[in-house]
Formats: structure tokens, C-alpha cells, sequence
């Protein structure tokens, strides 16, 4: 389960209105499932929400034929769930669970789409996927279908919705619990510290990451460079390692719930992501945390809305590509903007303003109260 994303949201959900009675169907990888005591405690916390958790394991290989199982199961889980407790909406995130909404929706119930991104494209932004393979081609076309077909639906930028039914599509970003990512220190911290949390393969560009790390030791020779990830600890160390700043570096290897306190000793943090087309319907979750805890940022361009939140709010520093002069130039900007007193400040108003859990939550029940209405037309 995400716990970060859908979890928060649901909790808030059903404490904002009591009469809301959630089912929540997962996947669950085996390696989860074999965590017995946090599987135990999800289960308690889930329970004390209000919410009925029903999952089922997640199949990985073999490839296709374990989707089609995964999809099959869930459809008659969910049809029993529908059944049984008289669901009126089903609220589907990501492309495959939204096969199973649209079974449910032939079946007389509202369906919301959430989209989290062009799934198809990353697969082929990601190398995965070839764009001229057959399998691209079917599920992109399916893909394309998907808003058309949902009574509504969620994406999560602004970026995005050239490509989407304007008509029934909301845009919600991904949010964070403030209570929860908080700035508790003075930010008078002896150590002039940045940070790097999360992927460093994938859809980052972890290359361009390093390099202006190098770049900000070179205009800083006394910054310490922070490494927050939970999976890739060993290799990372070796890329740090080879770029020469395994000095000035520590690689942590972290719970989600020890990210807040973390990131609350950061003078800043960067992260590039990839420039492709699936960027366009993208928010990286970090940059909401970031935002949260008041750590300004540098990235770059092309991805769902982050260029235009981070310069109109003036809480970081964009560049448009990854070649060195870029990165200098984009460091430079960036150490400068570091020494504004009130760049955190801005950090956590916008965070308020556009990254609230708690007023994605409220969206969401917006959202339904609305697809119910028309329903009763």
C-alpha cells in the first residue's frame, strides 16, 4: 500500500466525513506480506480508520500472464466487495487498477479515474517497452480510452490535461501530511548541508545529480552532501565514490517515517528527472515534502508543473537541460537563493497552498459528492 499517498488521504477522508464507508482492495508484494509485525500494525492502523482492507498478493512473473491473474482476481474481489456492500463509486489509481474500474462501471457503478501519469509512456520512457511493440501500441490505445470512458477524473498537474477531457478532469497534485514533514529546527545549522532523497535510477538522472554536486563543492568546499534511500544504498556509494565526494558524503538507508526529520536538516535539496513525454502528467512526491519541511530546490524543466510552481514561488532553481554549463549556471542561481532568509518561509506557504493532504482530501470528497449528484439526475 502506498502508504504515503493513498493511506493519508483515505484516513483524512473518513475523519472529514463519518457517514464515508471505505473498501480498500490492494496487491501486496510477498516481501511485504512477510513482514508480519508491520503487516499487523497496517492492519491496526487501517482497522482504527474505518476502513476495510481487503488484499491480495501481487504475481510479478511471469510477466503478462501474472497481470492477467492479478487483474482477474481483483475483479471478482471487487465485484463481491460492490455486491456485498453496495458500493456506489469505485476510485481506481494507475492504469491497471483502472481495468477493474471500468468492469465495475459496466456494472452500474460511478467510476473515478486517477490517473497518476501516462503509465504506457513511461514504460517506453523507461526502456521497458519499445514504442513500436505491439504490446505498447494495444495498451496505449486503451490508455487513451481511459478518460474517456470514466464519469471523472484526477490527474496531477496542469501540464497534463492538453491530452485529457477538460470537462471531467480535476487536477490534484501529490500532497503531504503536513503535521506530519514540519519544520521544527532554527535552520541556524553549523553543517551546510543538501540533500538527495530517493530513486537515483529510473526516471532520475542521477549522472546530472553528481555533477552538481561537484559543482556546489566546488563553490563550497565546506557543504556535506546527504543520500536518503532506502534500497540502492551500495550503489549509490560507489557512484559517489567515483564522482570523488565519498568525503563530504553519507548514504542513509531510511524508514519513511524518519524522511521528516531528515529532510528538516537540509540547507537544500536537488533532484533532476528525466526530460520525456510521460514527465508532462508527473509530480514527484518529494518536492511536496520538500516544500513542507521549507527546503528549497533544485531540478529542472519538463516535468508536470514543477517549472512553474518553483519559479513563480521563487523556491528553487530550474534548469532547461543537463549539459555542464547548465548545471554551473543553475548551482550558482541556486547557492545564491540559498542565502535569501526568506526562501524557506515561501517553501512552506506554498506547500500549504497547493501540497495539503488535508485539502486533497477535502478535493477528493468534493469529487464524490458531486459524481453522486449527478447521478441521482
Amino acid at each position: 500500500m502506498g502508504e504515503s499517498q493513498i493511506l493519508v488521504y483515505l484516513e483524512e477522508m473518513c475523519s472529514f466525513d463519518p457517514q464515508l464507508r471505505v473498501h480498500l482492495l490492494t496487491f501486496e508484494k510477498p516481501t511485504d506480506l512477510s513482514e508480519k509485525e508491520r503487516l499487523a500494525a497496517m492492519q491496526m492502523r487501517v482497522k482504527s480508520a474505518g476502513i476495510s482492507w481487503h488484499f491480495l498478493r501481487y504475481h510479478r512473473r511471469p510477466r503478462l500472464l501474472a497481470s492477467a491473474f492479478d487483474i482477474t482476481l481483483g475483479i471478482l474481489m471487487a465485484v463481491r466487495i460492490c455486491l456485498s456492500s453496495r458500493v456506489k463509486i469505485v476510485h481506481t489509481r494507475g492504469f491497471i487498477p483502472s481495468i477493474i474500474g471500468r468492469g465495475l462501471q459496466l456494472l452500474g457503478v460511478k467510476w473515478l479515474f486517477d490517473m497518476r501519469g501516462f503509465w504506457t509512456d513511461e514504460k517506453v520512457d523507461g526502456g521497458a517497452w519499445a514504442r513500436d511493440s505491439l504490446r505498447y501500441k494495444i495498451l496505449k490505445s486503451l490508455e487513451r480510452r481511459m478518460p474517456l470512458w470514466a464519469n471523472q477524473n484526477v490527474t496531477l498537474s496542469f501540464a497534463s490535461l492538453d491530452y485529457l477531457p477538460k470537462d471531467k478532469t480535476v487536477v490534484i497534485p501529490t500532497c503531504v501530511k503536513q503535521d506530519r514533514f514540519r519544520h521544527t529546527s532554527s535552520r541556524t545549522l553549523s553543517t551546510f548541508k543538501i540533500g538527495y532523497v530517493g530513486s537515483a535510477s529510473f526516471s532520475y538522472d542521477f549522472d546530472a545529480a553528481l555533477k552538481a554536486f561537484q559543482q556546489i563543492h566546488l563553490l563550497r568546499p565546506e557543504a556535506r552532501f546527504l543520500f536518503l534511500n532506502r534500497d540502492r544504498t551500495g550503489s549509490i556509494l560507489t557512484d559517489i565514490t567515483n564522482a570523488g565526494l565519498a568525503d563530504v558524503s553519507e548514504v542513509r538507508a531510511v524508514a519513511y517515517s524518519e524522511i521528516p526529520r531528515e529532510l528538516d536538516q537540509l540547507n537544500g535539496a536537488l533532484f533532476f528527472v528525466k526530460q520525456t513525454f510521460s514527465k508532462v502528467a508527473s509530480c514527484p512526491t518529494k518536492l511536496g515534502e520538500l516544500m513542507s519541511v521549507g527546503v528549497p530546490v533544485l531540478t529542472n524543466t519538463r516535468v508536470g508543473d514543477v517549472e512553474r510552481l518553483v519559479r513563480d514561488h521563487r523556491v528553487g532553481v530550474c534548469i532547461e537541460d543537463f549539459n555542464l554549463e547548465s548545471i554551473k549556471a543553475g548551482v550558482a542561481q541556486f547557492l545564491e537563493l540559498l542565502e535569501d532568509p526568506k526562501v524557506s518561509e515561501r517553501c512552506r506557504a506554498l506547500a500549504g497552498d497547493y501540497f495539503s493532504s488535508t485539502k486533497a482530501s477535502q478535493r477528493y470528497l468534493q469529487i464524490y459528492e458531486q459524481m453522486l449528484s449527478r447521478a441521482e439526475r
